[in-house]
């Protein structure tokens, strides 16, 4: 296989872009770090260097390799570019500030494809070949649950910002584990839906500002804070759900259901439904011969959106009931402008409307109103100002993946992956706080002895023994073609 080596450098940061047209899994091999990635703001920093047999240079102590997978095509390729950019943003933080153990930290970005089959290949040529340390990774958790074995068979840390299935809490041992992640299981989105369903009237006025919107573009620009009619409670649930046990799957579907009924409520009909089903009419028949008065979508922002797009073409015929007043909630993967856009009919065009209009939803509260969140989000702006001002990103908690994996590789002092594993409990929590722009400062505390607990952007990013974090949920709602926070629930609340 031929293959074309580069170096780019930006403020001690070095990528290398492997291309090979053999390649069919990896997108320009080591895709997001390639060289056209460091355009724009990262310009002035950025040098290239041609390798040849004749260049002599003092030796140097090879870089730590990183894998990381993205969602640059599939069904989460909307998160994609918010990965993509938050990867480089934490990898270029860290080189600058005197790499990892005091080498450059070189991060191996695949295209996972939201496909279990595509990322059990890379993640066994990341473990084979790139010979990783560690991964930040997968997107989904069908694919996380894919590879789990993998990274537990060699011993390897995998730190996943967006895999949020409930049974990657409980398919390895407590602290013998391999698999972390810094967003929280699904029961708590599913417990958020509830509690919302069964009494939204707090959800009214909100005037603290909300969360920031999950993905930034023109057509999801933040709106927290407006007053809005709040819905009716329901009483009666209609819940679609794929049959797995990913975090839309069963199990969360399943929490759900628990929480709805314990409160008064019944759950009317409980549908699995095909993640590549090409149409979605005959649930939505089901539905409409029900006495349904609100909905819950958990699919993939992909799947939602077709889903909706025959819902509103459906009901707006039917008039059997008042479908103006019937209550729509989807996942928090429905959390990106790219949903919004897909509920169009040309997904292009801007001025048309969308189906999403009036849904709501749950996410994260992966924009925390404290500074550590704020500091990211402020060096996010400077560095990608074709955000066009608004808040970062959802991928906060990439950027949070790639700091920690970091800290415990300088906590260790070493690349073995169960001294790495055991480090990640240690810099997560109990000692002094640093947050995501003091790298520099969090190596030297530890390499004076000090314990150290790194306080995210995206939240505290306390690992517990099952190496979950807690965080706090929001509820969504599109309006005026964006995302507007409705409510916050804490995670306390959740528990």
């Amino acid at each position: 296989m031929r293959s074309k080596m580069f170096s780019l450098i930006a403020g001690g940061l070095v990528f290398a872009a492997l291309g090979s047209s053999s390649s069919s899994h990896v997108r320009g091999g080591l895709f997001a770090m390639g060289i056209g990635d460091f355009g724009g703001p990262f310009a002035p920093f950025v040098s290239l260097t041609a390798c040849s047999k004749d260049e002599t240079a003092a030796p140097k102590a090879e870089p730590i390799v990183l894998g990381a997978t993205a969602p640059l095509t599939g069904a989460q390729q909307s998160l994609g570019p918010s990965v993509q950019q938050m990867l480089q943003l934490a990898v270029a933080q860290i080189n600058a500030r005197g790499g990892v153990l005091g080498r450059e930290l070189r991060i191996d970005v695949r295209d996972d494809g939201s496909d279990p089959a595509i990322t059990t290949g890379v993640a066994q040529d990341l473990l084979t070949k790139a010979n990783a340390v560690a991964l930040v990774g997968p997107s989904t958790s069908s694919e996380a649950l894919a590879v789990l074995d993998l990274f537990r068979d060699a011993k390897r840390p995998m730190v996943s910002p967006l895999a949020l299935s409930p049974e990657l809490t409980t398919r390895e041992p407590a602290r013998e584990r391999f698999f972390f992640r810094t967003e929280s299981s699904a029961l708590f989105q599913a417990r958020a839906m509830a509690k919302f369903l069964r009494a939204p009237s707090a959800a009214a006025t909100t005037k603290d500002g909300g969360a920031a919107d999950a993905d930034t573009s023109e057509d999801a620009s933040r709106d927290a804070g407006t007053d809005t009619q709040a819905p009716r409670a329901c009483n009666k649930l209609a819940i679609f759900h794929f049959d797995d046990l990913s975090g839309v799957g069963t199990p969360v579907s399943t929490e759900l259901a628990s929480k709805f009924t314990s409160t008064g409520g019944s759950v009317v009909l409980d549908v699995k439904v095909d993640p590549n089903a090409k149409s979605y009419r005959d649930a939505i028949a089901q539905l409409v011969a029900s006495d349904a008065e609100c909905q819950v979508l958990l699919m993939l922002s992909t799947q939602g959106a077709l889903f909706l797009r025959e819902f509103r073409e459906v009901t707006a015929t039917d008039a059997t009931r008042d479908w103006a007043s019937f209550v729509t909630m989807g996942s928090i993967s429905f959390y990106t402008a790219g949903f919004i856009a897909a509920g169009r009919a040309d997904p292009t065009n801007s001025a048309l409307p969308t189906a999403a209009e009036g849904i709501y939803g749950t996410a994260l509260d992966l924009a925390p109103d404290k500074p550590s969140y704020w500091a990211l989000n402020n060096l996010y702006q400077t560095q990608f100002p074709s955000e066009g001002g608004a808040s970062a990103p959802a991928a906060t908690s990439v950027y949070d993946a790639v700091l920690l994996v970091a800290l415990a590789i300088e906590q260790a002092q070493s690349t073995d992956g169960v001294m790495i594993r055991d480090a990640l409990f240690d810099v997560s929590k109990v000692g002094k706080s640093f947050g995501p722009l003091d790298y520099a400062e969090a190596v030297a505390a530890i390499r004076r002895g000090e314990d150290i607990d790194y306080q995210g952007a995206s939240g505290d990013c306390d690992f517990d023994d099952r190496g979950d974090v807690l965080q706090d949920e929001i509820v969504w709602k599109v309006q005026g073609g964006a995302f507007q926070t409705e409510m916050k629930l804490s995670a306390a609340d959740l528990q």
